[in-house]
C-alpha cells in the first residue's frame, strides 16, 4: 500500500513579517532598535506594520529599511524587493480609488441640459415679471417723487420775483399755491414767481392720478 503524502503550502511572509521576525530573534524591543539605528521608532513601527501611509517620502523610506535589515542581519536585496513589491501595489490601488472616487464626482456631477436651462428662464422671467409688477404697483401707490433745486427752502432776495424750480414724476401734477405749473416730459419743472415785501410763503405739491401727494414748502423773505 502506497501511502499518502499531504502537501504543505509554505506561506510567503509579508515585509512586516519578515521584519518583525528578524527583530523577535534579537529579542530586542523598537526603543532599543531606536537607539542602535537612529532610525524613529514610529518609522521602524510602521516598517514593521507594513502601515506606507506613516513614512516618509520613498528615498528616506529605503534608506531606513536598508540600515534596518542591515541592523536585523537579514537580506537587504530581499527586504527591498519586498518594500518595492509591495508598495507598488499600495499606490495602484490608491490610483485605483482615487479613479474611482473621480468617476463618483463625475457621474454626480450637475449638468445643464436643455430642459433645465428652459425651466431656469422660466423662472428667471416669473420673477422679473413679478418684480416689474411690484414696482409698478409700489409707484402707482406712492406719493411721487418732488425735489426743489432752486431756490434753498428758506432764503432771503432783495427783489421782486424768484426762479423756482425743481423736478417731479413725470405723471405727477404739479401745483404751486394751488396754481398748475406746466412741466417738461422728464418732469422737470421753472417757474418765476411775484414776491411781496416781507415774507413770502409758497406750498408746492406733486400729486398722483390716485392723489397722492408730496409737499414742499418754500420761505423767502423779501427784503424790498
Amino acid at each position: 500500500m502506497i501511502a499518502s503524502f499531504k502537501i504543505k503550502k509554505i506561506k510567503k511572509q509579508s515585509l512586516g513579517q519578515i521584519l518583525k521576525a528578524a527583530r523577535s530573534k534579537l529579542k530586542i524591543s523598537l526603543e532599543q532598535a531606536e537607539q542602535q539605528t537612529n532610525i524613529r521608532a514610529k518609522y521602524l513601527k510602521a516598517l514593521e506594520n507594513e502601515d506606507y501611509q506613516n513614512l516618509p517620502c520613498e528615498v528616506y523610506s529605503l534608506g531606513y529599511l536598508r540600515r534596518y535589515a542591515q541592523f536585523l542581519n537579514i537580506s537587504q536585496e530581499c527586504v527591498m524587493g519586498r518594500f518595492k513589491q509591495e508598495s507598488c501595489i499600495l499606490k495602484k490601488i490608491k490610483s485605483d480609488d482615487k479613479l474611482i472616487l473621480q468617476n463618483k464626482v463625475r457621474s454626480s456631477s450637475f449638468f445643464i441640459t436643455p430642459k433645465i436651462l428652459l425651466i431656469s428662464l422660466g423662472v428667471i422671467l416669473v420673477f422679473s415679471l413679478f418684480g416689474y409688477i411690484f414696482f409698478q404697483v409700489k409707484g402707482f401707490t406712492s406719493p411721487p417723487m418732488l425735489e426743489i433745486t432752486q431756490p434753498a427752502l428758506e432764503t432771503v432776495v432783495d427783489k421782486g420775483e424768484i426762479l423756482i424750480a425743481g423736478k417731479t414724476d413725470q405723471a405727477a401734477t404739479l401745483t404751486i399755491n394751488n396754481q398748475p405749473v406746466v412741466m417738461d416730459s422728464l418732469g422737470n419743472f421753472q417757474q418765476t414767481v411775484t414776491l411781496s415785501p416781507g415774507l413770502n410763503t409758497f406750498e408746492i405739491k406733486a400729486a398722483s392720478r390716485i392723489s397722492k401727494e408730496s409737499k414742499k414748502t418754500l420761505k423767502i423773505l423779501a427784503n424790498l
